[in-house]
Order: structure tokens, then C-alpha cells, then sequence
């Protein structure tokens, strides 16, 4: 799951690590894309001319275990953006392009979305109260990135299933609903 920059440790513990992100993910929000536009007047008539393209940042919704294995992932990830004497690191460090599929009742992918290179900008606070023995603690995780590409889902999963299958790939492909394998921090 993860190739470089977090030490031995955390390098075993996540790539040996039996859990897959797919299952814990309970949520992900698409985002939409918006095109700004400018008031341009020619004559007596006034049009709208496009000039940039806007994205809201990528919205996932985790169940956490009792070893709060995913907070300390996303933890462990902000800590190779912001170093703890607060300078900020290389962009090419840290980021990741992380994949997003809608599959339909059999499994299969019929949407899918490659953000690419994406980096976790807000991790939620948990609330911890001993009123919710019974009940699953939720994080919800906020991504930003350079910008997010659509297909209709199987074969782009199927190729996508192979590149990742290709020696020197620390991850392995996801079936679910999420894909993080392409995370490289």
C-alpha cells in the first residue's frame, strides 16, 4: 500500500497488514466540476465565457477499527505534507492518485474516477464518549487534487488491475468501492 518515506515500521505494518481500505470505507462523495465564467459583451448583447474549471475536494467516510488502523494511515500521510517543525515538503513527496469505483450488484466497476495526485488536507475529529460502546466510530477524511478523470469502469478496473499487478508495485488492486493501492507516500 504504501512504497516510500514512512521508515520500516509503518512500511511493514501497512503493506503486511490484512485489512483492506475498500471495507472500512463506508462513504465517498464525487465531486462535481463547475466552469467559472465571465461576463463578456459584444455590442448590445452580453454572454457568459468560460475561463477555468472548478472541483470541491474528494469527501470519504471510513468505519474505524478498535486500533484506529485508519486514522493512524491518514495521520502517518498528513505527517509527509507538513513536517512537525511545520515546513511543508516537496508536492511529488507526498501525493497520490487514488482511484474511486461504483460497482454494480455483481462487483463490477461501472464508474469509475482517477484523482490524481491527491493528499489528505482535513482528517475529522473523532468523538470518543463511553455512552457509544455499542456503536462504530466514523472519520470522514477530506482530499485535495489536481484534477479527476471519469470512465465507465470495467476495463479501465481491468487495466488498471494489471498495471498495479506489475512487479515493483507495493499495493494490490482493491475490488471495492475504493481503490487506495495507487497511494505512494
Amino acid at each position: 500500500l504504501w512504497s516510500r518515506g514512512l521508515g520500516d515500521v509503518y512500511k511493514r505494518q501497512l503493506y503486511n497488514d490484512p485489512r483492506d481500505l475498500t471495507f472500512l470505507c463506508r462513504t465517498a462523495v464525487l465531486p462535481g466540476r463547475q466552469i467559472a465564467t465571465t461576463d463578456y459583451a459584444t455590442n448590445t448583447k452580453t454572454h457568459k465565457m468560460p475561463y477555468a474549471g472548478i472541483t470541491d475536494d474528494l469527501t470519504l467516510t471510513f468505519i474505524l477499527t478498535q486500533d484506529m488502523f485508519v486514522k493512524k494511515l491518514f495521520d502517518a500521510w498528513q505527517a509527509k505534507v507538513i513536517n512537525p517543525d511545520y515546513s511543508v515538503n516537496y508536492k511529488d513527496t507526498y501525493v497520490s492518485d487514488i482511484i474511486v469505483q461504483q460497482l454494480n450488484k455483481d462487483n463490477f466497476p461501472i464508474y469509475t474516477v482517477k484523482f490524481k495526485n491527491a493528499y489528505p488536507v482535513t482528517v475529522d475529529p473523532i468523538e470518543l464518549n463511553s455512552d457509544s460502546a455499542d456503536t462504530m466510530s466514523i472519520m470522514g477524511v477530506t482530499l485535495a487534487y489536481d484534477d479527476w478523470e471519469a470512465s465507465d469502469g470495467l476495463l479501465d478496473g481491468v487495466s488498471d488491475a494489471l498495471n498495479i499487478a506489475l512487479p515493483g508495485n507495493l499495493g494490490t488492486k482493491f475490488t471495492g468501492v475504493l481503490d487506495l493501492s495507487l497511494i505512494h507516500i
